[in-house]
């Protein structure tokens, strides 16, 4: 039985600047992820960097507006290598860590409270 996947992409600014975000979400949607969520922001140097760790070019283009898709698919990370090529200006997370370290950053969850009566 597959498992499903979560992994997160991230279209960088030059990809948006470009208008390559929706080309690249059909993309992905004719290989059968399932878009569970989509934010627009600015990225600082910072969550660059987080993103980027050992990559210093990286940093750079990801500075700036990006659009991040939390994607859901069966196999989510073996499909995204081999999609990876059709792709134009983006970062995916590569692994389960990677995919929960790039949720905090672009899809933080909300704190719950408690309430005693």
């Amino acid at each position: 039985m597959a498992s499903y996947e979560e992994v997160v992409v991230v279209i960088d600014a030059n990809g948006v600047r470009s208008g390559r975000v929706s080309p690249n979400i059909e993309v992905l949607a004719d290989e059968g992820f399932l878009v569970l969520n989509r934010i627009k922001m600015e990225i600082n140097e910072a969550q660059a960097a987080a993103l980027t760790s050992r990559d210093v070019e990286a940093r750079d283009y990801l500075t700036g507006p990006v659009v991040a898709l939390l994607l859901k698919r069966e196999n989510a990370y073996d499909t995204i290598l081999t999609v990876k090529s059709q792709l134009d200006d983006v970062y995916a997370s590569s692994d389960t860590w990677s995919t929960l370290r790039d949720k905090t950053i672009f899809f933080p969850t909300k704190p719950q409270l408690e309430r005693t009566v």
